[in-house]
């Protein structure tokens, strides 16, 4: 019986979504309850009609491959941390990296640079080199199995065929099944030549899947080889490109005879280095920019206004309009109206006590929220205090006219909201949130009544994944709003998929929360903001056509699927547009001193600094670079767009949004004024997409005449045309609304509107 999303093995992980599935087992991602981590979960399932003998030596294989991996630690080898059996079936537990494979990325885009390539193989000679003296031989190197991570790092996978080897008696060897794949195997794996794999052979593995990413075609097996010599082409024969270099040392890794191949992974690394780029001999400081294939029209290079640097006078930046106040949010905790309940729970739990009332936190600020909402919050259970006491009500919504005429609802929907309410971004999932209800309690001021059920996920995947889980199994909720991040919320969008949920993500921008693994869309999930394509390329048009950009530098957080998704796309549409990115450059999230990295952009002086992250990362990051004196423009996407972002650190820098309240049309005029009415400050564009959100699934809800069947909702959605703050949004094949996009500027402490873009 295959798992599920929402299953847990050993008290300890909780089954994610499936990665991907073959004969012999499957990989899952996971969660790690205890360590509150993403992993990947490998499957043994035992193939009906299998022998006991053989059963037993696949058994073996596969806790070989576990105790194999647990010993070796190097960075560009994926990390096994445990292995149990349940249920019949063996597991082994290893980290999750976010990534393609190789083969992914040859089918996509055909042959490869040489510089790309040549980084990639640096780093796997490196991991070789390091298993060949632990003693250990692959034995299963190919394009499928090299993981190539977001900043630019390649990781050697599945060790499943894997050969514990010692120079003084090469005939050892631990039970094994399997021969590899005949394309990327040589002889010897195959018993010709009366010779034994040793780490030569992972040596012509190596070198057949660098033929492949090099000429777009894998070499022919080293059977017809022989067979006839005449059928195996060179590397330049079929990629003129290629250096001289570089394919004489792939081709004498891809030698037949055991003895005539390079006799380590180091001199093969040295044979190479000749033609490495100087970037790439660096530990993965600065990694190829990622492919991406942007349509874009050539260049304009007619002169223009010179670029501006921070500090410098800059040139009026086109359409700018009168300064807009940076929004000052209160820290507001929850303030309920009359009839709400406030349901405490745990959220790592595998229950729910809806019936536990706590009292609403005292107020510390004077922001009601809007009333007509019954609100459920999920959260942690508060110590034993007093009675929970009923607050009253605030006052009734004011709004810039009389509310448009809702219609009613064939019933009472429930809809979850799942937004980070407290942690690093938590004033994203409060912008959201106050949206989503200023929104619901207009529906309910026409008489409908919607109950809303609040989560709170941290912008955490793992956490999300829990409470989505919880919210759908145990409270068989059927729509969901949600999440901030994309991060939560591709693995929702999982559990949604598989459970037939309609998940609407106000501000999730990544494809890979309405797309699956092999590109299909997700059936009911949907989001209500451009995503990261549109805002990359927007971006990148923006800075060379209109701030006369020539050179960028991009830094991102590598293990941030937003982040690195934005620098992904905007890099791949600069150097489309004529513009070199001078540097591509990354951190991790426990990262706090950028100073190293920001002096190696500096010396490059680029004309643009792009920062794809959100603000909280992106202040300390701007204020660091003022420390050090570099003159530059920054630029961000939509995750700039707080009332924390430091906007002295980033004057006159620009990002790309979803909406500006300085927007004449009355639907923004109107909803601006009400939000202000209520909350006592102007929206953002996460307040707006939240908003939007919430009407877009209600509309659909209505249009469909239901509220309690998703699949004729997400019909409505996809038929649907839908005029609201953000613009006038229908929705693509993939769920993606079809919407403008806006760049605004930091100003003296605000956020100034400059353009509204086109999807071109």
């Amino acid at each position: 019986m295959p798992l599920t999303p929402g299953d847990i093995l050993q008290d300890r992980y909780r089954i994610v979504a499936l990665l991907g599935q073959g004969g012999m087992g499957a990989v899952y991602r996971a969660w790690d309850l205890r360590l509150k981590v993403s992993v990947a979960l490998k499957e043994q399932i035992p193939q009906p009609g299998l022998d006991a003998a053989l059963l037993t030596q696949l058994r073996e294989q596969f806790e070989q491959e576990a105790v194999t991996l647990a010993r070796l630690s190097h960075p560009h080898l994926v990390r096994v941390t445990d292995f149990f059996d349940e249920g019949g079936n063996a597991y082994l537990v290893m980290d999750f990296l976010e990534g393609e494979n190789l083969a992914g990325r040859i089918a996509r885009e055909g042959r490869l640079s040489e510089s790309q390539v040549l980084t990639w193989a640096r780093q796997l000679l490196d991991a070789l080199a390091y298993c060949h003296a632990e003693g250990v031989v692959h034995r299963d190197i190919k394009p499928q199995n090299i993981l190539l991570r977001p900043d630019g790092r390649a990781v050697l996978v599945d060790f499943g065929l894997v050969k514990l080897w010692n120079p003084n008696d090469p005939q050892t060897r631990t039970v094994m099944r399997g021969m590899g794949t005949p394309e990327y195997a040589p002889p010897e794996q195959y018993g010709k030549q009366g010779q034994t794999t040793d780490p030569r052979s992972d040596l012509y593995s190596l070198g057949a899947t660098l033929y492949h990413a090099l000429t777009g075609q894998a070499p022919p097996t080293a059977s017809d080889r022989m067979a006839d010599p005449q059928l195996f082409r060179p590397v330049r024969a079929l990629n003129p490109v290629v250096s001289a270099a570089t394919e004489t040392a792939i081709l004498r890794a891809l030698e037949p005879a055991r003895d005539a191949r390079w006799p380590s992974a180091a001199e093969m690394l040295g044979a190479l280095s000749s033609s490495i780029p100087p970037s790439a001999l660096q530990q993965s400081s600065n990694p190829p920019a990622p492919a991406f294939t942007v349509p874009m029209p050539q260049p304009d290079r007619s002169p223009g206004r010179p670029v501006a640097r921070s500090g410098e006078s800059a040139p009026p930046p086109i359409g700018l309009a009168a300064a807009q106040p940076k929004p000052r949010r209160s820290k507001l905790p929850w303030i309920l109206g009359s009839g709400v309940l406030l349901i405490a729970a745990v959220a790592f739990a595998a229950w729910l006590v809806p019936e536990f009332l706590v009292a609403p936190p005292a107020p510390t600020a004077t922001r009601p929220a809007p009333t007509s909402t019954r609100l459920a919050q999920i959260a942690t259970p508060a110590p034993p205090a007093a009675e929970p006491t009923r607050r009253p009500a605030p006052e009734p919504i004011a709004t810039a006219g009389p509310l448009p005429q809702f219609p009613l609802l064939a019933g009472k929907p429930t809809i979850a909201v799942l937004a980070p309410l407290s942690g690093d971004v938590a004033i994203f999932g409060q912008s959201v949130h106050d949206g989503v209800l200023l929104a619901v309690a207009e529906w309910n001021a026409a008489g409908n009544g919607v109950d809303i059920v609040l989560a709170d996920t941290q912008c955490d995947a793992g956490i999300a994944a829990t409470t989505a889980s919880e919210i759908i199994d145990k409270r068989g909720i059927a729509f969901i709003i949600g999440d901030v991040c994309s991060a939560a919320s591709i693995p929702i969008s999982e559990l949604a998929a598989t459970r037939g949920v309609l998940q609407i993500s106000p501000t999730s921008t990544n494809p890979a929360v309405t797309l699956d693994q092999n590109g299909n869309t997700k059936p009911s999930v949907f989001r209500a903001c451009f995503l990261d394509p549109f805002q990359g390329t927007i971006g990148a048009s923006f800075a060379i056509r209109e701030l006369k950009a020539q050179t960028a530098a991009l830094l991102f957080d590598s293990d941030n699927v937003y982040s690195a998704g934005l620098a992904k796309y905007f890099g791949a549409t600069f150097d489309a547009l004529g513009g070199k990115v001078l540097a591509w450059e990354s951190y991790t999230a426990e990262v706090t001193d950028y100073r190293p990295i920001l002096n190696r952009i500096a010396a490059n002086n680029p004309d643009i600094l792009y920062l794809p992250d959100y603000y909280s990362k992106v202040n300390g990051i701007a204020e660091q670079a003022l420390e050090i004196g570099m003159k530059t423009i920054f630029m961000g996407g939509d995750g700039w767009d707080s009332a924390d972002l430091d906007t002295a650190a980033l004057d006159g820098g620009y990002f790309t949004n979803h909406f500006s309240p300085e927007d004449p049309r009355p639907e923004v005029q109107a909803f601006v004024q009400a939000y202000q009415a209520a909350y006592g400050t102007i929206p953002d564009a996460l307040a707006a997409l939240g908003y939007d959100s919430a009407h877009i699934l209600l509309q659909a809800m209505a249009e469909a005449g239901t509220v309690s069947d998703p699949a004729a909702v997400a019909r409505a959605l996809e038929s649907g045309a839908f005029n609201h703050v953000t613009g006038f949004i229908t929705f693509d094949a993939q769920h993606n609304p079809v919407k403008d996009g806006v760049i605004l500027r930091v100003e003296n402490g605000a956020f100034r509107y400059v353009a509204t873009l086109r999807p071109e």
